[in-house]
This record gives structure tokens, C-alpha cells and sequence, in this order.
């Protein structure tokens, strides 16, 4: 059983990690909308993707890097911050998922969804133009967040655990 979770855990910490990401985003978008322009390039990409167009996907790939590159320039910095926000509120979520669903190793299992999302950050950072600030606290942030998952649940875990008999 404990082998099940051990395998569970990182895949049950990305689901909440990649949830949290949509959820804060899309509160984002809904404070501070998005450009038509940008809308209707990610509406095209999704049906591109579902139609398994190859060349089309690529094409409007290219279209929507221009775009939202632009519109970083000039974006609200409150639009900005929800991205950071996000960015930083799924790793502590998704660490803290991966953490409490380990039956060990609560802490580099957490840490392991903060590593990703530094990924998933450096990634997103070299595909579009970021104020540099963006990216430097968004990876700051969710390794800090990571490790306070971790830490908390582990704490946590080892304050409720029954003393050993005598």
C-alpha cells in the first residue's frame, strides 16, 4: 500500500498543482481580460489541437508568441501578478497535495512539484518576453512555497502520530 502512494503521490500533487494554475489564472483573466486578439489565437490553438492539425498548431503557435510577448509590455501589473500568484499558489497547493498523499519523503516530494513548476516557469519565460521580475519570483516563490508544503505536512503528520508504547 505504501508503494501505491509513494507512486501516487507526485501524479495526485501535478493534478492539484495544474488545477490551482487554472483556477488562479482564470480569476486573473476574469479581473483583467485578456486582448480579443490573444482570446481569439488561444480559441483557434484549442481547436487546431483537437483537429490534430500540425501546421495550423504551429501557425498560430508562432501568431500567439508575438502576441502575447506584445501584450506583456504593456499589460496591468495586477494581470501580471496573478500569473506570479499562480504560479507560486500551485506549487504550494500541488506540494502540499504530493506531501500529504506520501507515505514518506514528504518533503522532497513536495519540493519535487516546486522543481516542476520552476520548469514549467524557465519554459513559459523563454516562449514569451516577462518583466524579469516574473519569472525570478515565481521560481523563488514556488521552491519556498514547495518547501513549506512539505514542512507543514510533515510537521503536521509527526504531531498527530501516537507515541510509541513504553
Amino acid at each position: 500500500m505504501k508503494i501505491f502512494r509513494f507512486l501516487l503521490a507526485p501524479i495526485f500533487g501535478l493534478l492539484v498543482f495544474m488545477f490551482t494554475v487554472t483556477v488562479i489564472e482564470g480569476i486573473g483573466h476574469a479581473v483583467y481580460p485578456p486582448p480579443a486578439e490573444i482570446s481569439q489565437l488561444a480559441t483557434q490553438l484549442t481547436d487546431a489541437m483537437a483537429n490534430e492539425d500540425q501546421g495550423a498548431l504551429v501557425e498560430i503557435q508562432s501568431k500567439l508568441e508575438v502576441a502575447m510577448s506584445a501584450y506583456l509590455e504593456t499589460a496591468p501589473v495586477g494581470a501580471m501578478l496573478f500569473v506570479v500568484l499562480a504560479w507560486i499558489g500551485s506549487a504550494f497547493f500541488g506540494g502540499l497535495a504530493a506531501a500529504a498523499t506520501a507515505p514518506v519523503t514528504r518533503l522532497p516530494m513536495a519540493l519535487f512539484i516546486g522543481i516542476i513548476d520552476v520548469f514549467g516557469i524557465m519554459t513559459v519565460s523563454l516562449q514569451f518576453k516577462h518583466p524579469v521580475w516574473m519569472p525570478v519570483i515565481g521560481m523563488v516563490g514556488a521552491i519556498l512555497m514547495s518547501l513549506l508544503a512539505g514542512w507543514l505536512v510533515s510537521r503536521r503528520i509527526r504531531s498527530t502520530a501516537p507515541e510509541p508504547a513504553a
